[in-house]
């Protein structure tokens, strides 16, 4: 018989070997938002348990690696609980120690998770009652809330630096568009001498960006695009402009909403706004323009036309708005259109709060594109466009584009494909190869199952340069890296899979 020395040895030494092989799907949980119906449907997804540990083991740098918060080491010590009660049932009743610790292993961060709500759900409303005390406490401090279904990012760093040569500004830093995040901006770095608070606001679900409109009570609102994008949570495109419009709801009667009018989508909802609002993009019709574009390797010249209307609006502002001239020949490192159209944005809302010309020229100039967002470096003679942020049917197109401009250059296309697009995935994945095919010499595809509709699509447009398939990104950007030609080389890198999907990882 086991001495009592040894057997609380062996518990030990296995509570430490489940803990270890618990991390990576802690990790996971995080990532999906501490919600069990999205956990539920990643391990789904994902494979069976040998296959995902795994998998998930194997990611030596995950884009989003976890984080040690408060609420994951209380997360973290519940699950320690779970396991050594499992263990002692396991080790009293051995016939069903195989059972407890399957079902420990599996399913402790969502019991984890239904143990800790109160406390969470406390804790949560507690934070958000002190940001919402914080923000009361400076009634002068100006709002602006940004969200869309992609582009939200880069307006919101493009604005804050046009904004910066006039006013003393915070805004919400990397991806922090969630409540917590958001809170925890405010909590930690607002200060009384902030004259306005630049926020993004994400949702993945209907209700959420009114939930964050209610914490901060923007006064001005962007909204940069409507796309069919996060559809396994949404559900339905309706259901994305829904809740993108939250924001129009919650600033009318207070401030302009600013809508990307280059967007079919918003146009499409325009008609029904009541009201004010601003349209800014670059085709006809809006209210600030982008126009006369021109783009070369080196950036981006372009000029913005400003309508009557828009210069009207300073009748009902609170900050003087200055009649001045159209902004001709502006010029901006950031590659491609799109940018344009994100730039306008940016240099309408400055416009309306008095930014001047001669800074908002000064700064365009100085202006570096957010990384992993169609940014561009140079690694040798190859040029190498980083659009490795998660990818949209709209966002793909835009950076195909920008790849054809490099018309001397042998374009490869490095991508593993565009997730979390509900039934509609294959379908934009299908329609991207043949978007691609037009313009591409070589397409290097990452995982062979996840761009099976890429490969579909390359096929229907006769595709006649050549397609890759590798397992991982480090070996299609070595692929690229090494493709024999004579021509200098253009790569494209689109979208990086989530740490939470299989594929794409290095």
């Amino acid at each position: 018989m086991m001495s009592g020395s040894l057997l609380v040895l062996l518990f030990i030494v296995i509570l430490l070997i489940i803990s270890i092989l618990e991390l990576p799907y802690l990790h996971m949980f995080q990532l999906n938002s501490y919600d069990t119906k999205e956990h539920l449907d990643w391990f789904s997804r994902e494979g069976n348990f040998v296959k995902t540990v795994f998998k998930v083991r194997q990611v030596k740098k995950a884009k989003k690696p976890l984080v040690w918060t408060s609420r994951v080491k209380r997360l973290e010590a519940t699950i320690e609980i779970l396991l050594i009660l499992s263990l002692l049932l396991s080790f009293l009743v051995s016939s069903w120690f195989v059972i407890f610790l399957a079902v420990v292993f599996f399913f402790a961060p969502i019991f984890a998770n239904w143990i800790n709500y109160p406390i969470e759900s406390y804790i949560r409303n507690w934070y958000i009652k002190d940001a919402k005390r914080i923000l009361k406490a400076s009634p002068d401090l100006l709002v602006i809330g940004i969200t869309g279904s992609y582009g939200k990012t880069g307006v919101k760093n493009y604005l804050t630096k046009l904004l910066n040569s006039k006013y003393n500004v915070l805004m919400t830093p990397a991806s922090y568009n969630t409540p917590m995040g958001i809170v925890k901006t405010i909590r930690n770095d607002l200060r009384s001498y902030h004259e306005i608070f630049v926020c993004e606001m994400g949702a993945k679900k209907v209700g959420e960006i009114k939930e964050l409109c209610d914490i901060v009570n923007p006064t001005i609102g962007i909204i940069t695009a409507i796309a069919e994008q996060h559809l396994e949570t949404f559900g339905s495109l309706n259901n994305i402009l829904k809740t993108k419009f939250e924001l129009a709801d919650a600033v009318r009667g207070k401030g302009p909403v600013f809508l990307n009018f280059d967007n079919s989508h918003i146009q499409e909802k325009i008609p029904t706004l009541n009201q004010t609002f601003v349209k800014y993009g670059t085709k006809e019709g809006a209210d600030v323009l982008g126009a006369k574009i021109g783009a070369n390797s080196l950036g981006t010249k372009f000029d913005i036309i400003f309508s009557d209307y828009f210069n009207s609006l300073n009748k009902n502002n609170l900050n003087s708005l200055k009649k001045s001239a159209n902004l001709e020949k502006l010029s901006t490192p950031l590659l491609g259109v799109h940018n344009v159209t994100n730039l306008a944005g940016a240099i309408a809302v400055a416009k309306y709060l008095g930014v001047e010309d001669a800074d908002i020229r000064y700064e365009l100039r100085k202006i570096k594109s957010v990384e992993h967002r169609l940014s561009l470096k140079k690694v040798g003679e190859t040029l190498i466009l980083d659009d490795a942020f998660n990818s949209n049917p709209d966002g793909s197109k835009a950076a195909i584009d920008t790849l054809g401009l490099f018309f001397d250059r042998l374009k490869i296309l490095v991508t593993p494909g565009m997730v979390e697009l509900g039934a509609k995935e294959d379908y934009y994945n299908q329609e991207f190869g043949k978007y691609a095919a037009g313009i591409c010499d070589v397409v290097i595809l990452v995982g062979d199952l996840q761009t099976k509709s890429i490969q579909q699509g390359l096929a229907d447009s006769k595709f006649t340069g050549d397609m890759i398939i590798t397992d991982t990104v480090v070996e299609a950007l070595a692929r690229a890296h090494s493709y024999e030609t004579t021509k200098k080389r253009a790569i494209l890198i689109e979208n990086d899979l989530p740490d939470n999907y299989s594929g794409g990882k290095a």
